[in-house]
C-alpha cells in the first residue's frame, strides 16, 4: 500500500513555519509555528488515518511512507495505527526528511517513529532518516535481524548527520568506522556475528562503513550489493578481500566516495565470478579499459548488464570545478586502443549504459555488431550536466516528452509481445494500425517534424545502430537521466526498432514503457544528484 510523491527538500510541512512573510523577518512566535505545525502535518496524517482505519488487522503485508517529509506518529509512532493493527507487516519502505530536525529539533516526540513492534519484516527501506530516528532503525533491525533479506539505508548527507553528533550536549561524536556499528546496528559485546544474518540484498547510500562492517555481513547469502558514496567503503571491500568471505554476489553497485575506492572495487572484482549486473560510478582519472578487462576476465561467461559512468567533482581546494558533471567514459588515447583489444569483446551484454557522447559510441560497441546478445543501449546524461554544458541529444530548449510536467510514462507503450516472456527483443509499438502511418519515420517529412529537436550526432548514432550496419540484436536506445524514479524525464529519450517496416526505428514521445521494467535497476543506477535537493544537502 503506497502512499507516495516525488520526495525533494522543503517538502515537510515543519518546514513553512520558518519562511517569513515577505518584508518580515524570520518567525520566532513558538504560537505561530506551532498552530502551523498542527494545519498542515495533521493535515496529512488524517488522510493517511481515513485509509488506513478501513483495513482488517493485519491486513497489510507491506507498507510505504515514501512522501520525503517526517513520518505521523499516529501512523508510525508509538501505540500508532501500523503497531496496533497492522504489526504483522513484512516490508517498510520509509521516505523521511533528514533536514526537519535542523528546524523543528525543539519538537521531539511530536514527530518520533517507533518500529519496536514490527518484528516480521522481510524488507526494509528508509530514506533520508534525521538522527532521532536512529534509535527506531536500530529497534528495527534488533527485531529483524535473524530473518531481513533486504535493507536499504540512505542517509542523504553524512556531514549533516555528523554535525548533529557533535554538537549535541552529551558529545561523543562517532567516529566514521565506528558509526554503522555503534549507531545504526547498537552492537553489543555479546550480539551475534555476523548481525545481518540472512541478508540476500544490501543497499547502502551516504553511510560511513569501514573495515568492521566486514564481519556483520553473511556474504554467503549475499547476492546483491549496492554501495553509493559510502565514505570508508574502500575499507570496507578490501576487509572483504583479505578476509576471502564467500562470495556469491550476482548484482554489485559501486558508487566511488573517495580517491582509494576505485582500486578497491577492482580488488573485489578480482576475488570471485559469477557477476551478472556490474554498475560502476567512478570520479577522477582512472582506467575505464582496466576495469572492463578485469570484468571480462573473472565475470565474462555469466555478465549481463554493464553500467559504467565517469565523473568529475568540485575540488574546492585547488578550485578545479564549480559543479559536477559527466566525463567520457573513455578518453582520446583510449578510444585509439579499442582497435588493437576491445574487452567488450569478450561479454554478451544484454545491456549497456555509458556516459559517452553518441559520436564515440560506434567505436566502442563495434564488437556487438557479430554478436547477438545486445538488446540495449542507455546512453547516461545527467540533468546538471545538461544544464550545465548542453545535451548530447536534445538541442538547446527541445524537449523529449509532450510536456515538462510530463511523468514520461506511456499508458499504451511499445509492449513486449510472446508469452510473458519480458524479451525486450519483442519491443512492438502498440499504436493503432490506421493512424502509425501518421507516426514520425526517418523519412524526410519524419526528420523534419519529431526529430528536428535532435543533435546531429545523435541523430547520426540512431541511424547507425538500428541501420544495416549496425547492431541487428538491439531493440531500443534511451537517453538521460533515468535516476529517481524519473525525476527528469522531459529531457529522456527512448527509441524502439520497427522491425519489417521501411523505417528502421521510432522516437517515442514517452520516456518509459513496460518493456523498460527489467532494467529498471540499472537504469537508475548510481544516480548523479542527492535524492533530497537543496543547499541544506
Amino acid at each position: 500500500m503506497p502512499i507516495q510523491e516525488n520526495p525533494h527538500a522543503f517538502r515537510c510541512p515543519h518546514t513553512h513555519c520558518t519562511i517569513p512573510p515577505p518584508g518580515e523577518g524570520v518567525l520566532y512566535d513558538n504560537t505561530a509555528q506551532q498552530y502551523d505545525f498542527t494545519q498542515h502535518f495533521n493535515r496529512l496524517a488524517d488522510r493517511a488515518m481515513s485509509v488506513l482505519q478501513r483495513l482488517r488487522p493485519n491486513q497489510l503485508d507491506s507498507f510505504s511512507w515514501d512522501l520525503g517529509v517526517c513520518a505521523s506518529p499516529a501512523v508510525l509512532g508509538k501505540d500508532g495505527e501500523l503497531a496496533r493493527n497492522q504489526s504483522s507487516l513484512r516490508s517498510l519502505d520509509i521516505t523521511t526528511n533528514s533536514t526537519c530536525w535542523d528546524f523543528w529539533g525543539f519538537m521531539g516526540p511530536s514527530c518520533h517513529v517507533d518500529l519496536a513492534d514490527f518484528p516480521h519484516l522481510r524488507r526494509l527501506r528508509w530514506r533520508a532518516p534525521n538522527p532521532g530516528n536512529l534509535d527506531a532503525l536500530a529497534d528495527a533491525l534488533r527485531l529483524n535481524r535473524a530473518h531481513l533479506r533486504e535493507l536499504e539505508l540512505d542517509l542523504t548527507c553524512w556531514r549533516r548527520m555528523l554535525e548533529y553528533f557533535q554538537k549535541r550536549p552529551q558529545g561523543g561524536a562517532p567516529s566514521e568506522p565506528s558509526f554503522f556499528p555503534e549507531q545504526i546496528l547498537r552492537r553489543q559485546p555479546t550480539s551475534p556475528q555476523p548481525y545481518l544474518a540472512q541478508l540476500h540484498t544490501l543497499s547502502l547510500s551516504n553511510v560511513p562503513l569501514g573495515a568492521a562492517m566486514a564481519l556483520e555481513v553473511n556474504f554467503a547469502t549475499l547476492r546483491r550489493l549496492t554501495l553509493r558514496k559510502c565514505p570508508l567503503s574502500h575499507a570496507f571491500l578490501e576487509r572483504v578481500v583479505q578476509l576471502r568471505l564467500p562470495l556469491r554476489l550476482r548484482r554489485l553497485e559501486f558508487q566511488e566516495a573517495g580517491s582509494d575506492d576505485g582500486r578497491a572495487v577492482r580488488l573485489l572484482l578480482g576475488a570471485f565470478t559469477g557477476l551478472q549486473d556490474l554498475c560502476v560510478s567512478e570520479t577522477g582519472s582512472v582506467d575505464a579499459l582496466e576495469l572492463w578487462e578485469l570484468a571480462a576476465r573473472h565475470h565474462g561467461a555469466s555478465l549481463q548488464r554493464l553500467v559504467y559512468q565517469r565523473r568529475f567533482e568540485p575540488n574546492h581546494e585547488a578550485s578545479l570545478f564549480e559543479t559536477t558533471g559527466d566525463t567520457q567514459v573513455l578518453h582520446g588515447n583510449e578510444v585509439d586502443k579499442l582497435h588493437l583489444e576491445n574487452p567488450l569483446a569478450l561479454l554478451d551484454l544484454e545491456l549497456i549504459a555509458l556516459a559517452c557522447r553518441p559520436e564515440s559510441l560506434e567505436r566502442i560497441l563495434q564488437p556487438f555488431k557479430e554478436r547477438k546478445s545486445l538488446k540495449g543501449i542507455h546512453i547516461r546524461q545527467s540533468f546538471t550536466e545538461q544544464a550545465e554544458f548542453g545535451s548530447w541529444a536534445l538541442k538547446d530548449g527541445s524537449l523529449a516528452t509532450t510536456s515538462e510536467s510530463d511523468a514520461g510514462v506511456n499508458p499504451n507503450p511499445p509492449s513486449a509481445t510472446g508469452p510473458g516472456n519480458g524479451d525486450a527483443a519483442s519491443l512492438t509499438p502498440a499504436s493503432d494500425p490506421e493512424t502509425s502511418s501518421q507516426d514520425a519515420s526517418l523519412s524526410s517529412q519524419g526528420e523534419e517534424t519529431h526529430y528536428e529537436g535532435w543533435t546531429t550526432e545523435f541523430r547520426q548514432f540512431a541511424t547507425w545502430v538500428f541501420g544495416p550496419d549496425g547492431i541487428a540484436s538491439v531493440q531500443f536506445v534511451v537517453y538521460g537521466d533515468y535516476s529517481h524514479d524519473q525525476r527528469w524525464s522531459a529531457r529522456n529519450l527512448l527509441l524502439y526498432r520497427i522491425a519489417g517496416q521501411d523505417e528502421q526505428f521510432r522516437g517515442s514521445e514517452y520516456s518509459w514503457c513496460d518493456a523498460l521494467d527489467q532494467y529498471r535497476a540499472e537504469l537508475s543506477a548510481a544516480p548523479p544528484e542527492p535524492l533530497l535537493d537543496g543547499e541544506l544537502y
